[in-house]
């Protein structure tokens, strides 16, 4: 719904969006064109003819930068139809709560374009900040307050995706409340037994008994847990999308569809981790 919204323009709100699509404005290229102007002030008409032109020319040529410090955060989500190929869903495991007395121990990455990652301490870490250059949106759960300062921590200059969908607010605003696992369940998303009761805790648990008896089945679940939430993020994003865009169905905008093979099941943890520099595999 990018191309959709209007809220971006000082004075339009939920209301006044409303009142231009009934009128028949209901795109930035209707805007443009003219189509259906009525229902608002002139002065407001006149300062989006100036402004939607610049908005539509960065959209063309994929400026998610410019456009993302157009949109308030919380209307980031409206990027991901258009820009999969340069979405990176990611989840991190640490130490403990705090940046600045704990590490980055594991990190996940999932695109639908470039398939699936993990960035490991001792490993690889310092591989991502080069591979996280190549997409323009980041999607989290709860990684405005959590993932996002420890990233900032453990690498100095971190230049991250401007655009940052945050699906902790994302899911509540589409009426799916709780935390991630708690959202998963209600929207028909299984966990392996082998890490279905897995929790923050246990992934530090898990960590210090690797480091602590170079203990690899450990290491290996804990991956396992980190690519769990990683991974699906992609499906509850288009969940939560699609609620979105069924809530406004008169706009005609269709559904996103999915690959089933995205999915966790079919993600192998031996092969990303041997890519991640670990030489061996895990039974």
């Amino acid at each position: 719904m990018l191309l959709y919204t209007f809220r971006h323009i000082r004075g339009i709100g939920p209301v006044r969006e409303r009142q231009l699509w009934a009128s028949g404005c209901q795109t930035w290229q209707n805007l443009v064109e003219g189509t259906g102007l009525t229902g608002i002030p002139k002065s407001l008409q006149e300062t989006a003819k100036k402004q939607i032109p610049k908005d539509l020319d960065a959209f063309r040529r994929g400026d998610i930068r410019f456009l993302s410090g157009r949109l308030a955060s919380k209307e980031h989500w409206r990027f991901y139809r258009h820009f999969r190929e340069k979405t990176a869903f990611l989840d991190i495991e640490t130490t403990g709560m705090d940046p600045e007395n704990s590490i980055v121990t594991v990190i996940g990455i999932h695109s639908p374009k470039n398939g699936t990652r993990v960035f490991i301490d001792g490993f690889n870490l310092d591989e991502f900040p080069e591979a996280i250059q190549r997409y323009d949106v980041l999607v989290t759960f709860n990684g405005m307050a959590f993932d996002v300062p420890f990233l900032k921590s453990a690498f100095y200059d971190l230049d991250l995706p401007r655009a940052h969908i945050d699906l902790r607010w994302l899911t509540r605003s589409v009426g799916l409340c709780g935390g991630l696992k708690a959202v998963e369940r209600k929207i028909g998303i299984s966990r392996p037994d082998s890490v279905s009761e897995i929790s923050g805790l246990d992934a530090i648990i898990l960590w210090n008994q690797y480091q602590r008896n170079h203990d690899e089945h450990a290491l290996r679940k804990l991956v396992r847990y980190n690519l769990e939430d990683t991974v699906n993020m992609e499906r509850l994003l288009l969940e939560c999308c699609n609620r979105m865009y069924q809530a406004h169905e008169y706009l005609g905008i269709e559904p996103l569809s999915y690959d089933a093979s995205i999915w966790t099941s079919y993600v192998d943890v031996d092969e990303i981790m041997e890519k991640a520099g670990l030489r061996c595999k895990f039974t």
